[in-house]
């Protein structure tokens, strides 16, 4: 199954879901997912603050880190870099910074200086699939998953799945796919 997902490296939902991601794929689900970037700093910013695409430096690490791995040479090198990003903001105690991004990206092969005299270049295309992910499938947070038929949604998994992966992901690939007039399913909070 192909489908794209729309994610920031600093949201913890995003984290999860590539989480799930990598034990889906463990247990044989067959998932080719294009990792696409937006960026929550910018849905979530005030109406005077200035944006973080408009450039023409790349002022925000999270704009940074999806930025990077636009620039780097192959999917291989990308998914070990997704590997390391995330690992980086959530797995640690401490927030990654502008530097251990960089670092992360030279150490699967980034050549930083062609990143740096493009930067406004890198910058350009994170804007673009922000934008064009708003415009064109609603998306207003991560991770928001479009699938190969244009359904979508916006995934929000508090934790891991304690058991039965595939059958959660049967289940929710159904109700995206062939319930169009499901547009959302919130549990309210417990007691």
């Amino acid at each position: 199954m192909e489908l794209d997902c729309h994610f920031d490296f600093t949201c913890g939902y995003s984290y999860r879901a590539w989480l799930w991601f990598e034990r889906l794929r463990n247990a044989g689900i067959d998932l080719v997912i294009s990792w696409r970037s937006f960026v929550l700093k910018e849905v979530n910013r005030g109406e005077d603050a200035p944006s973080l695409l408009s450039g023409p430096t790349i002022e925000s690490v999270a704009v940074l880190a999806l930025a990077v791995a636009k620039a780097l040479p192959d999917d291989a090198s990308a998914a070990v870099y997704r590997s390391r990003v995330f690992d980086a903001m959530h797995a640690r105690e401490e927030r990654a910074t502008r530097d251990d991004v960089i670092h992360i990206a030279t150490a699967v092969g980034l050549d930083a200086d062609s990143f740096w005299a493009d930067e406004t270049l890198w910058l350009a295309e994170v804007r673009n699939e922000h934008m064009g992910a708003v415009q064109r499938h609603g998306v207003f947070g991560t991770p928001t998953l479009v699938f190969d038929d244009d359904a979508s949604m916006y995934l929000k998994l508090t934790d891991l799945p304690s058991e039965n992966d595939i059958h959660l992901w049967d289940s929710v690939t159904t109700i995206v796919r062939s319930f169009p007039e499901v547009a959302e399913l919130k549990r309210p909070p417990s007691n």
